[in-house]
């Protein structure tokens, strides 16, 4: 399927919903699931800023681009693991930890043992490519909120 046809399909939609208030609304959200590489997240986050604000979020093993049009969210996500790098930066000790029994299971003693420590290193996606970006950015702040505000500013998280 090609841009306008998806696009002319949304518009059939729109109207459809238009002339029926009698039924209930879909979600709110259009999710779509391709930030499939760091290049898809760039072209991805640069066109969601076009023009608007790009919202970008991270969680655990997620990466969340998304863009709000009056009441609908326009969201891409992919797996932080194809989009970002995952950097060892040490060790941590974890304490022995006693495991109650349960049912059909012994009590277990799991001992002290090292463990990895990670983090997730994420490179600005709205910055042009080539440009270097200085390691400390003042934020935009809403009181003591950070916010995004300009086009084709990154904040790293």
């Amino acid at each position: 399927m090609e841009h306008a046809e998806y696009a002319n399909g949304l518009r059939e939609v729109a109207n459809f919903l238009e002339a029926h208030p009698e039924i209930e609304l879909p979600e709110s959200e259009l999710n779509c699931y391709r930030l499939y590489s760091k290049e898809t997240a760039a072209t991805t986050a640069r066109a969601l800023s076009h023009g608007g604000r790009c919202d970008k979020s991270y969680e655990d093993t997620l990466v969340r681009l998304k863009r709000t049009f009056g009441p609908i969210t326009l969201q891409y996500l992919g797996c932080r693991s194809e989009i970002c790098e995952q950097v060892r930066v040490g060790t941590r000790i974890v304490p022995e930890q006693y495991v109650a029994p349960k049912p059909a299971t012994e009590a277990q003693v799991i001992p002290e043992h090292e463990e990895a420590v990670y983090e997730w290193h994420c490179a600005p996606m709205l910055s042009k490519p080539g440009v270097e970006i200085p390691e400390e950015q003042p934020a935009l702040m809403a009181g003591s909120i950070p916010i995004l505000e300009a086009e084709n500013v990154d904040i790293p998280f």
